[in-house]
């Protein structure tokens, strides 16, 4: 992940740029920004307040205009970031509510998850009344993510195109 964004040197002593500095402008987006390394939060941290990059190898900063959005799933993400990044990354803190929390939600996002997933017969998923209120049920602690997985294995053990509660059953 760092090699990607910062650069990495090869073994014969060049190196490749990374993408922060090959293209300066726009938006980097962190998902789950818990699970970076502390390292890698030091160097964020360097980027936001200086607004500075220095690759891998290199003797020389580089400037760069990112806007840096992260999201993270973790119930006491501050606890998990650095005191100094987190309080940089606060700037404006949008809270999203769970899954579990709009369940009125469920129906038009598994709709959503089904148009996306490819189905080999090219025949549309389609959710049953019954389905959608064993979905509307559950506590969904992996929001969005967990959806989709679910439908994903409902669609797998469909033998129609229409998922219902059979399909749906908790695997473990």
């Amino acid at each position: 992940f760092e090699n990607e964004l910062l650069g990495r040197l090869n073994t014969v002593g060049s190196s490749r740029t990374g993408g922060l500095s090959a293209s300066s402008g726009g938006t980097l987006y962190f998902d789950e920004v818990t699970a970076l390394s502390m390292g890698m939060q030091r160097r964020l941290l360097t980027l936001l307040e200086t607004g500075f990059v220095r690759e891998a190898g290199s003797e020389h900063s580089v400037a760069v205009g990112w806007r840096v959005v992260c999201a993270t799933s973790a119930l006491n993400p501050a606890a998990l970031v650095g005191a100094d990044l987190w309080l940089r990354l606060c700037v404006a803190r949008i809270r999203v509510p769970a899954l579990a929390e709009r369940i009125e939600d469920i129906e038009e996002l598994a709709q959503l998850i089904l148009k996306r997933l490819p189905r080999a017969e090219r025949t549309a998923l389609k959710l049953s009344p019954e389905g959608l209120m064993v979905l509307r049920r559950r506590p969904w602690a992996g929001n969005i993510r967990e959806l989709e997985s679910v439908l994903e294995r409902a669609s797998l053990l469909s033998d129609s195109g229409e998922i219902g509660p059979d399909s749906l059953d908790d695997p473990l």
